[in-house]
Order: C-alpha cells, then sequence, then structure tokens
C-alpha cells in the first residue's frame, strides 16, 4: 500500500503521544477534532481543497464498549457530533430508550425496577422542545399507539407487524430531521442514522419470528430489549445499508478495515 501524496506531510502529522489519564487523553483528542475540522484537505492530487468535514475523521479503539466512554463524553461536552460503529451504546441514545418505551407499553411490559410504561410517559418523552413534534403529530403519534393496542391478540394483521408499527408511528409523529435541535453535537441526522439502526433491530428480530402471533410476537419483542438487545450484537459488527452522518465515528479498529 503507497501513499498518493495527496497532502503535504509535515513532520509531527502524525502522533504518538502519552497522556496522564483518560480524561487528559479525551480532552486532547476532542480539541484536535474541533481544530482539524475545516482545515484544507486533498481527496486526490488533483482534485481541489475542501474543508475537512465530521465524517473525515474516526476514533479508532480496541473496544468501544470498554474505552469510547470518557472519548464520547468529551465530544459531547465539545459540541462535536458523532456517531458509534455497530449496535453498541445504541440502547442508550434518547431516541431509542423512548422507542423502546413504545413497545414495553404495547407488550404490558414493565421493565425491572421501573414503574409500568404508559402512553402519559412516552408523550412526555416526546415532548421536549428539542424534538421539534409539533402538538398534532403528538396526538395522532398517541392515538395509533392506543389503535394498535387494542388490536393485539392472536391473529396477526397487517398493521402489527412491528416493522410496519414503527414505520407508522415515526410518521405520525410528523418527525422531521430539520425540526431536531442540535444538543451536545447531536444533530437531526444522527436521531435518524441511531432509529435506522434500531430499524434494523427490529428487522433482524422480526425475521426470525416472522410467524409469531402478535400477542406472543410483541412480549417477546419486549423482553428481548430488556434483557437482550443491547448484548445481542458481538462488537465489531457492521450495520448495513446505513449511510453515514456527517460526524466523528466511534468504532474499534475491526470495524475500519477498508477506510485505508
Amino acid at each position: 500500500m503507497e501513499s498518493t501524496n495527496a497532502q503535504p506531510y509535515i513532520r509531527g502529522d502524525v502522533l504518538a503521544l502519552p497522556f496522564v489519564g483518560v480524561q487528559e487523553e479525551s480532552t486532547w483528542i476532542a480539541d484536535k477534532v474541533k481544530f482539524l475540522c475545516g482545515t484544507a484537505y486533498r481527496d486526490r492530487p488533483e482534485a481541489e481543497e475542501r474543508g475537512l468535514t465530521w465524517s473525515d475523521m474516526a476514533v479508532l479503539l480496541r473496544s468501544v464498549r470498554r474505552d469510547a466512554a470518557p472519548i464520547i463524553e468529551a465530544f459531547k461536552a465539545a459540541d462535536i457530533p458523532y456517531v458509534v460503529g455497530g449496535m453498541t451504546g445504541l440502547f442508550d441514545t434518547p431516541e431509542v430508550a423512548v422507542m423502546r418505551l413504545v413497545f414495553y407499553f404495547l407488550a404490558d411490559h414493565t421493565p425491572t425496577g421501573e414503574p409500568p410504561p404508559s402512553l402519559a410517559a412516552i408523550q412526555r418523552s416526546l415532548a421536549g422542545s428539542w424534538w421539534g413534534i409539533p402538538a398534532r403529530g403528538l396526538e395522532t403519534g398517541m392515538n395509533l399507539l392506543r389503535e394498535r393496542k387494542g388490536m393485539i391478540g392472536p391473529v396477526m394483521r397487517a398493521d402489527l407487524y412491528l416493522q410496519k408499527l414503527y414505520l407508522d408511528f415515526l410518521e405520525r409523529l410528523e418527525l422531521r430531521e430539520e425540526r431536531i435541535r442540535t444538543q451536545s453535537g447531536r444533530t437531526g441526522e444522527i436521531v435518524f442514522y441511531n432509529l435506522g439502526k434500531f430499524r434494523q433491530v427490529i428487522s433482524d428480530f422480526e425475521t426470525i419470528n416472522f410467524h409469531s402471533a402478535p400477542n406472543r410476537l410483541y412480549q417477546a419483542f419486549a423482553g428481548f430489549l430488556e434483557f437482550q438487545a443491547a448484548d445481542y450484537y458481538p462488537e465489531g459488527w457492521e450495520e448495513s445499508g446505513h449511510t453515514k452522518p456527517d460526524a466523528v465515528q466511534v468504532m474499534t479498529v475491526h470495524q475500519a478495515k477498508g477506510m485505508q
């Protein structure tokens, strides 16, 4: 593998630095990412210069699950948009936490140590100003959940497939990427990226349990979300077909193969 020599090289561009601890290291990484964003860059020697974007940069770790937390906190503090490769940390994001609550409500599943899920709790979680959901969207979204829950029983109907309900719910909410207010580096693009990954979780589960009766399907999926989903996908697992948002990628070295 040979360099294209598209960039002028200056001694010090490639660094190996010692740090006192992970906090100092994480802060340095965040500061360096902010410094680099927008600096001149050429994709090829003959190409015109452009500014580096967030998505041009990645933090590669041996283990995201074990090592990423300090870096993510530093990115949040610096308002740097980021996405985590694979499914690691997906279920801790606010948008996926709300969607998980939706399926708990539909299945009458009460998570360990938490109050029983309710429409009021879902509505409160979605009513925050950063979502940008209009009042009519909240109302129609809650009505949809109420209607579909009343349909869940031993007979499958087209509207009760997990994927169908999920997409219908997002549409009824009138959730739009451009309405989501950026918060701690979390843009609308990143929120939709995570919602797309959750859709893949639904698809993976439904493919295996396609012939289950609705009442059993929803109960099984709620149990999966509480007890198995966070650890179901191995570290280094690569999501298929998702367009990456303009955000720094935090991923394992294994996931980065081919990025050179």
